[in-house]
């Protein structure tokens, strides 16, 4: 018994892997402070395999297992910020960089694409709103009043929020007071792209209103359309192009002198059900660099903004090429 219970010690101890680390202050230098530094396994959901509370500088990460062929990430918290990086070699040392939190840091919101999709008696409009930080020294915005608000579309019903850095997004829970939402995830330095969905009911035998408020740096959108068999009308818009294997329309929208709201109207027949799933190398390349966001229980809700998401990069581009023809 004593010889077999050696031998899972050995063994236990052969598989296990330590990742090496250092934490970085992004805002002044030199050692950075984390509340928790900790390895996440991606393999199935986020697990975590192994923590650290109250980090300074250098840290080891022991996990009681193989690494080899998993995908992971180390994380380090600090205050209500998160901080990721994707890991590669357990062999390699990582360098995580952390930010000092501020209440007053200036942020910039910059309108991007909106996607409007209307399914049976329902029509989304998807907007993507760009937020940069640009603090000097580089800072997190944090605070429990909230990070960023911003007014709704007049009629919405469901609204949902995510938040993407890269390919990755987190949903939001937002604070809603009458039409205006907030959301509280901390803005850190550089660019964060937030991505808000409303709700409103939609007539296909009739003559459909909206209204988008917009943002004061906002001048210019790409408006997506699903189905094509929507039409779109409004001060600033113009129709550029259509896409049959996307099923989509493209529209410019530019902004007018004293607009302060971008109003539409939307006529024609709704889809009826989900639309297929593109499937070619290209779209799955262009859904893997835009943001997702899943929404149940509506059944359109599993393939609508990975659609769309794909759509939008592969539309940008041929916007940017007919644009210099």
């Amino acid at each position: 018994m004593r010889i077999l219970f050696c031998f899972f010690f050995v063994a236990s101890a052969l598989g296990a892997t330590t990742v090496r680390g250092r934490v970085e202050n992004g805002t002044l230098g030199g050692d950075g402070l984390a509340d928790r530094v900790q390895l996440v396994g991606l393999g199935q959901g986020m697990v975590t395999l192994a923590e650290l509370p109250n980090v300074t500088g250098d840290f080891e990460l022991i996990y009681e297992g193989d690494l080899t062929g998993q995908s992971w990430l180390i994380q380090a918290t600090k205050g209500a910020a998160i901080y990721s990086v994707q890991g590669t070699s357990a062999a390699e040392p990582v360098v995580i960089t952390v930010y000092d939190n501020s209440e007053e840091v200036d942020i910039t919101a910059r309108g991007g694409t909106i996607a409007v999709s209307a399914i049976q008696d329902t029509l989304d409009i998807g907007r993507f709103i760009n937020l940069d930080n640009q603090s000097n020294p580089p800072r997190t915005l944090a605070r429990t009043s909230g990070t960023f608000s911003f007014k709704l579309p007049p009629g919405f019903g469901k609204v949902e929020a995510s938040t993407s850095r890269g390919t990755m997004p987190l949903r939001q829970q937002l604070d809603i007071a009458g039409d205006v939402a907030t959301i509280n995830y901390p803005l850190r330095p550089g660019r964060t792209q937030l991505m808000v969905r409303t709700a409103h009911p939609y007539d296909v035998s009739g003559e459909n209103s909206y209204t988008i408020p917009l943002l004061d740096e906002q001048t210019f959108a790409h408006i997506l359309v699903l189905p094509q068999s929507i039409d779109l009308q409004g001060e600033g818009l113009q129709f550029v192009s259509s896409d049959d294997e996307q099923g989509v329309k493209l529209y410019e929208w530019e902004r007018q002198p004293g607009q302060t709201e971008l109003q539409f109207t939307a006529i024609g027949m709704s889809a009826a059900e989900v639309p297929e799933v593109p499937s070619d190398n290209q779209s799955q390349e262009a859904n893997s660099q835009a943001p997702k966001v899943t929404n149940e229980p509506h059944p359109m809700d599993t393939y609508r903004w990975p659609i769309v998401a794909g759509v939008v990069a592969l539309m940008m581009i041929s916007t940017f090429v007919l644009r210099r023809i």
